[in-house]
C-alpha cells in the first residue's frame, strides 16, 4: 500500500481521498463536547459567535466541513513539501501522514482559530524556505511578517515563532536592516488595521483584556486511556524519526539540510505553542502535529520495506484502537 503513495499519479490522488473518508467517518460520527475546546473561537481583539453556535446546533455539519478543510490542508502541505524537494522524489507520503495523525482525535480536525493560525503559520516557514533562492527577498519578508501577525491575531502564543524567525531566516541568507525593516512593517500592519477598527467601534480600551487568557497551561486532561496511547506512539515516532534525519543529514545537499533545521525548529517551537489550553489535548495541538507529521513522513524514505511497513502498520492499528475500542 506504501508503494502507491510513493508515486506521484493521479492513482495516488484518489487512493489518499479514499483513505481520508473512511478514517474520517469516526471523526464526523463523534464530535468533541463543546466544553473540552476551549477558546477555539477566540482571537485576541475579537470573537466569532457565530461559529460557536453553528457547533452547537450541528456539531456533524461542522465536523464535516472541518474535515473538508483538514483533508485539503493534506493535500497543500504535501505540495508544498514536494515543491521545496525536500525528498529525492515526489510522493503523497507527508500528505498520507498527516491524514492519519490528524484522524487520532476528532479535535485535531475541527476548524477553529488555532487551525488558521496553523496555516498561516506554515505559509511563513514555506516562504522563508524560499528565501536562498528570490530576487526579491524585502517583499518576502513583508509577506512572512504578514503571515505571522495574522497568524497572532487569531492564536496569541504564535508571538514565539515570530520571536524565533529572523534566526531561522539566518538560515537561508544574511539578514540585512532593509528586510528586517520590512519583516517588521509586514508584522505591524495587520495590527495597524485592528487598532484602526477597534478605535472606529469606541473599544480602544479594552483591547488587552483578552491577551493572557490564551497563555493558561492544561489543567485538565481528557480522554486519558486515549492521549496515553497516542503520546505514547507520537514519542516513539519521533525519536525514531530524529534517527532517521539525523542519519541521513550528510546525504543531503546543504540547502536542503538548512531546510530541515527550519523544520526541527518549527516543530520544537508548534509544541510550546500548540501546549497553550485548559485542556490537553484541544484545538491548540493541530499546530504541533502538522509540522511532526513533516518529519515522520522522512521517517518512510528508507529502503528498509519491513521498517516502513511495520510504522505504517502501528499507526494505523493504534488508529483503529482510539477510534473503534475506546
Amino acid at each position: 500500500m506504501l508503494t502507491l503513495f510513493r508515486q506521484n499519479t493521479i492513482s495516488s490522488v484518489v487512493a489518499l481521498l479514499l483513505v481520508s473518508v473512511v478514517i474520517k467517518i469516526d471523526v464526523i460520527i463523534h464530535p468533541p463536547l463543546m466544553t473540552t475546546l476551549g477558546s477555539f473561537n477566540e482571537g485576541i481583539f475579537f470573537k466569532w459567535e457565530w461559529l460557536s453556535m453553528f457547533y452547537k446546533q450541528s456539531p456533524q455539519i461542522y465536523m464535516l466541513l472541518s474535515v473538508i478543510g483538514n483533508i485539503g490542508l493534506g493535500f497543500w502541505l504535501n505540495y508544498k513539501i514536494n515543491e521545496e524537494k525536500l525528498f529525492p522524489r515526489k510522493s503523497y507520503l507527508p500528505g498520507l501522514m498527516f491524514i492519519l495523525i490528524s484522524s487520532l482525535l476528532p479535535v485535531y480536525s475541527i476548524f477553529s482559530f488555532c487551525a488558521v493560525a496553523n496555516f498561516l503559520i506554515c505559509m511563513a516557514m514555506f516562504k522563508v524556505m524560499t528565501l536562498a533562492n528570490i530576487s526579491r527577498p524585502r517583499s518576502a519578508m513583508f509577506d512572512i511578517g504578514m503571515y505571522l501577525g495574522i497568524a497572532m491575531l487569531f492564536y496569541t502564543p504564535s508571538v514565539f515563532i515570530i520571536l524565533i524567525i529572523p534566526f531561522v531566516v539566518l538560515l537561508f541568507r544574511t539578514f540585512l536592516i532593509q528586510e528586517l525593516l520590512a519583516f517588521l512593517l509586514g508584522l505591524f500592519t495587520p495590527f495597524y488595521f485592528v487598532f484602526a477598527w477597534l478605535f472606529n467601534k469606541g473599544g480602544i480600551n479594552t483591547i488587552f483584556a483578552k491577551q493572557i487568557t490564551q497563555f493558561k497551561l492544561p489543567v485538565q486532561l481528557i480522554e486519558m486511556p486515549k492521549v496515553a496511547i497516542i503520546s505514547g506512539l507520537l514519542v516513539i515516532l519521533g525519536i525514531y524519526s530524529l534517527f532517521l534525519l539525523n542519519k541521513d543529514a550528510t546525504k543531503n545537499v546543504m540547502n536542503i539540510r538548512k531546510k530541515w533545521n527550519a523544520i526541527l525548529i518549527h516543530v520544537f517551537l508548534a509544541i510550546i505553542m500548540g501546549s497553550f489550553s485548559l485542556f490537553f489535548p484541544s484545538t491548540p495541538w493541530i499546530i504541533a502535529l502538522t509540522p511532526f507529521c513533516i518529519l515522520l513522513s522522512h521517517a518512510f524514505q528508507q529502503n528498509n520495506e519491513k521498517y516502513n511497513s511495520f510504522t505504517f502498520l502501528s499507526i494505523v492499528l493504534v488508529l483503529i484502537v482510539v477510534q473503534w475500542v475506546f
